[in-house]
């Protein structure tokens, strides 16, 4: 199917809000291999966030980086906001653009026309509870920053996220990490990653020596090379799980390892407390609900969703994409 067709398609699906986050990094990404009138196509599905330069639309407004006179700045509509040397980061919460702007060798948020504390540099810039929130670099140390508070100093910090008025994340210390959440540290490791909370307590990833495992609260589930974000299904975390380079499915403390093995698994989830997802086996994806294959193969399987027993994805041959409706019982 051709980027022109494929650009007047999901006009109508994205507009309704029909196309998740996942599957617009996934078509931005296959895009950017087509034409160069991909770059239409790029400019629609980047939504709320400017990738390349390309124009976006907020509440019907035009929304875009300008350059004149050798400074960076937003445009919104017709409304021009301030000029500075860079601009990057560039996305919008509450209607206003949200970036990171720079001056000289310093760097800022900036909200609308609120501009923020200057650090030497700023990342993983998303919005919380109407507050800017972001990790830092300064003076040798890490940190998050969550409007106008700065929490504890680490050697390193890594994507924070709010949950119940407390930021979360991953932060480092003499090579060991450890999930923080509001001035709570848990137990380190040689790694952790993608934490969340549920029932009142972290669940994450982590790693110990060569073994990787899931850690929920304080309990630590069975070790395997590796595993995949968790979350939990009747009071157990369900995750994919890797074994002698292949991945399954497995649930609690090895309780019950689904024996179906595949190269990669993706967009796992629970439906019925069964689990659902994306199986990839060579170069085709189909998808798997427990250990039966419901779907025929695809190139590539985009937005999978279920909903009252009824699946639905698209995939993609070639250049002819499909929409599927599975029905199960």
């Amino acid at each position: 199917m051709l980027i022109s067709k494929v650009f007047a398609e999901f006009t109508a699906l994205v507009a309704a809000g029909k196309i998740s986050e996942k599957m617009i990094e996934r078509l931005i990404a296959q895009a950017r291999q087509e034409n160069p009138e991909s770059r239409r196509l790029i400019a629609l599905l980047s939504k709320d966030r400017l990738l390349d330069g390309a124009v976006a639309v907020v509440a019907g407004l035009a929304l875009y980086t300008a350059c004149r006179d050798g400074k960076q700045f937003v445009v919104c509509g017709n409304t021009e906001y301030k000029p500075y040397p860079r601009v990057s980061s560039v996305s919008v919460a509450n209607s206003n653009p949200l970036f990171v702007a720079q001056d000289s060798n310093e760097q800022f948020v900036v909200w609308g026309y609120k501009e923020y504390k200057q650090y030497h540099r700023i990342f993983d810039l998303s919005a919380a509870d109407n507050k800017p929130l972001y990790d830092v670099y300064y003076m040798d140390k890490w940190f998050v920053v969550w409007g106008d508070v700065e929490y504890k100093a680490y050697d390193s910090v890594n994507k924070p996220s709010v949950v119940d008025g407390k930021p979360l994340y991953a932060a480092q210390r003499d090579d060991r990490w450890f999930v923080v959440w509001g001035d709570v540290e848990y137990k380190a490791y040689h790694y952790v990653c993608n934490p969340s909370i549920v029932d009142g307590k972290p669940l994450y990833v982590a790693q110990r020596d060569d073994c990787w495992f899931v850690v929920w609260g304080d309990v630590e589930y069975k070790t395997y090379e590796n595993v995949g974000n968790p979350f939990i299904v009747c009071g157990k975390p369900l995750y994919a799980a890797q074994r002698d380079g292949r991945w399954f499915v497995a649930w609690g403390d090895g309780d019950l390892e689904y024996k179906e093995m595949y190269d990669s698994i993706s967009g796992l989830s629970a439906v019925n407390q069964v689990p659902l997802y994306v199986a990839h086996r060579g170069s085709k994806e189909f998808v798997v609900w427990s250990d039966i294959r419901v779907s025929g193969a695809y190139d590539q399987i985009l937005d999978l969703t279920s909903e009252d027993g009824v699946h639905t994805f698209y995939g993609r041959r070639g250049r002819k994409l499909y929409e599927v409706t599975i029905k199960i019982r």
